[in-house]
């Protein structure tokens, strides 16, 4: 695997150098993020912790891909400006897990538990309600003549 930079710029603003790279790969498939990572850490001297890859797309009927590295100037900026499941693809940041959906938060379900036991009434106490509550919502109508 062989990585060449093809382009570089300097973004002030967001703490970082943007390098677009070439890696050529004749007798390999497309290489994973990993084995990139550990290759511009010895070429370009940089910190992993450094550095993310946006991206890296093969080139169609090539065996060469291309990218686009960020190399942030502090891991507090990299922390601050890269997207989190930019991090989780680089290995820098844990995925966060997601709640099953319709569950409840975890302090909630207790704290749910009381008022519904409490408001909860047998059925035969809510059918005799019911019909009592629609006579004096509604007044009766008088008839014209």
């Amino acid at each position: 695997m062989e990585i060449s930079v093809l382009e570089e710029k300097v973004n002030v603003l967001m703490e970082r150098k943007e390098i677009k790279v070439e890696i050529v790969h004749p007798s390999a498939a497309s290489p994973k993020r990993d084995e990139v990572r550990k290759e511009l850490t010895t070429k370009l001297g940089i910190p992993k912790e450094r550095f993310v890859i946006e991206w890296l797309r093969a080139v169609y009927g090539a065996p060469r891909s291309r990218g686009l590295i960020y190399v942030y100037d502090t891991e507090k900026a990299l922390k601050k400006t890269a997207r989190l499941h930019i991090r989780v693809r680089n290995g820098l940041a844990e995925k966060k897990a997601k709640a099953a959906p319709g569950a409840a938060p975890a302090a909630a379900p207790a704290a749910a538990a009381a008022p519904a036991a409490a408001a909860e009434k047998p059925a035969a106490e809510k059918k005799a309600a019911k019909p009592e509550a629609k006579k004096e919502a509604a007044p009766p109508a008088e008839k014209k003549e």
